[in-house]
């Protein structure tokens, strides 16, 4: 038995990104009730996949400074995920980094900077 499908979760976890990095398009941003006490956060939902991510501060902070502080802004724009771990509190848990795919232009020209 595999005891991430015991408890499972309508948001992403970790584990279920089984240690690899996806690359995704933004399909939605709403606001839902995460938990059980009530809270509400911004979870991200993206196209072809039926589970959304819960944006932190942070997560929200990366993507506000790539895209827009406009949520709206972020429909279409294409992140990776991927497994990470993370200080909380004392301890070290399991969580989700995101990064902006945004592609870098030359400032003069605005063609893309090749590498």
């Amino acid at each position: 038995m595999n005891i991430n499908n015991v408890f499972p979760s309508k948001f992403i976890k970790n584990a279920d990104l089984q240690g690899r990095k996806l690359k995704l398009t933004i399909a939605d941003v709403r606001i839902e009730e995460v938990g059980q006490n009530g809270d509400t956060k911004p979870v991200l939902f993206f196209l072809d996949k039926d589970k959304g991510m819960v944006l932190n501060k942070t997560k929200a902070a990366i993507l506000s400074a790539a895209f827009s502080p406009e949520t709206d802004g972020w429909v279409g724009k294409e992140v990776s995920i991927f497994p990470t771990r993370v200080p909380f509190g004392d301890q070290i848990v399991d969580s989700i980094g995101i990064e902006p795919m945004i592609e870098m232009h030359d400032p003069e020209t605005s063609e893309p900077i090749p590498f």
